[in-house]
């Protein structure tokens, strides 16, 4: 749990978020986990070595990499929605 602050703080500068209202700071904080959840399956099944911090900069860098990202995570979401029904 101390890994996950640490992430989100560092990545997402969450200790220095200005929000005020209680019901947008829970669905920021919901946000950016998710975010970090999907950052980590990236990571195990395409950039097994690579640090979480190098995908997610690599993402906000490079228009090739965030495409990349983005259609895998649209892939595994397919997955999902199939498991479900």
């Amino acid at each position: 749990m101390e890994s996950m602050h640490w992430l989100l703080d560092v990545h997402f500068a969450e200790d220095k978020t200005k929000v005020w209202d209680m019901n947008v700071q829970q669905n920021l904080n919901i946000m950016r986990k998710i975010a970090l959840n999907l950052a980590r399956e990236y990571k195990s099944q395409k950039m097994p070595r690579s640090p979480i911090s190098g995908i997610l900069k690599r993402n906000m860098y490079d228009l090739n990499n965030l495409t990349e990202f983005l259609h895998f995570f649209l892939a595994l979401i397919n997955v999902t929605s199939l498991l479900i029904n």
